[in-house]
């Protein structure tokens, strides 16, 4: 079962909705003891990168979440701010703390006149490595909404955008996944990605 952590700053609906179509069980994760019976954990996120850490830090889900994610090697998938926020420090509006669960920070988008920022619609993906999230994807055209992008390790990064080669898109770390893009909203594609992560096993 997946465990989907709401913090009112995600599509929550959104992507519930599209666990329901495709026959994925989930229960929402509002309170430590919630984490138990979930095999698997996303969080989604929209808004900034300070106010989906203090959802968290209000919820007192941060030190736990950690040790699902680190000691219990459970499936992690964050989605846009879900994944953003695993990092060091986000730059939003000052330097915040994040999870620190993977090494580098989340910067602004820079100014360009062959992209616009904020980055609003559907992109093409440049796939450099086909992990378990990308199994059958056929289409990888996706839809983002983002004005930050998260600054890592290129060895675990999976996809960037093909338009902007530089932004990550993806990453995987053993247990851990994100995606900048929102799957819930990506139609055949989005809903095939879910799929697969519902069908991941621990590390």
């Amino acid at each position: 079962m997946i465990g989907v952590i709401k913090t009112n700053y995600s599509n929550f609906q959104s992507l519930t909705n599209a666990l329901d179509f495709l026959k994925i069980q989930w229960r929402e994760i509002k309170k430590v003891k919630d984490f138990k019976i979930v095999t698997h954990i996303i969080l989604p996120g929209v808004g900034s990168f300070r106010s989906v850490i203090n959802a968290l830090q209000k919820k007192k889900l941060i030190n736990y979440l950690k040790k699902e994610i680190l000691i219990k090697k459970k499936p992690f998938l964050g989605i846009c701010l879900g994944m953003q926020i695993l990092c060091d420090y986000g730059w939003e509006d000052g330097k915040h703390k994040g999870l620190g669960i993977v090494k580098g920070e989340c910067i602004k988008i820079p100014n360009a006149k062959d992209f616009k920022v904020p980055n609003i619609g559907w992109c093409d993906l440049n796939i450099k490595k086909k992990d378990k999230l990308f199994k059958n994807i056929s289409n990888s055209t996706v839809y983002f909404v983002h004005s930050f992008y998260l600054k890592v390790d290129k060895k675990i990064i999976t996809s960037t955008l093909k338009e902007k080669n530089k932004i990550t898109a993806s990453i995987c770390k053993k247990n851990i996944y994100g995606v900048q893009f929102h799957p819930e909203k990506s139609q055949l594609a989005g809903l095939q990605i879910l799929k697969n992560f519902s069908k991941i096993n621990k590390v």
